[in-house]
């Protein structure tokens, strides 16, 4: 696998992890099966609680995964985002 294909995939599944991380967010959120009138007893909030702590657990991973496949780029720009101009 390349590593375009690999950046490629590590972004798509952050993105997707961060999806389904944000909407268990706002289903568990306090109040929200209040608001939409949904009996807390129609969800299973112990397996939203679930999938939601492992996606964000998922995040952390691809996170540092994402950092380590740019590394190189971020010293490039943190360099030349702190060289001094020549005169």
């Amino acid at each position: 696998m390349t590593r375009s294909r690999l950046n490629y995939w590590v972004d798509v599944l952050l993105l997707m992890v961060t999806f389904i991380t944000f909407v268990t967010g706002i289903i568990k959120f306090p109040g929200f099966l209040r608001l939409i009138r949904v009996s807390p007893r129609d969800v299973p909030i112990d397996l939203i609680m679930l999938i939601h702590d492992w996606c964000g657990l998922s995040i952390g991973i691809l996170v540092l995964v994402h950092l380590i496949l740019h590394w190189k780029w971020m010293i490039n720009m943190t360099r030349s985002l702190f060289r001094r101009e020549e005169k």
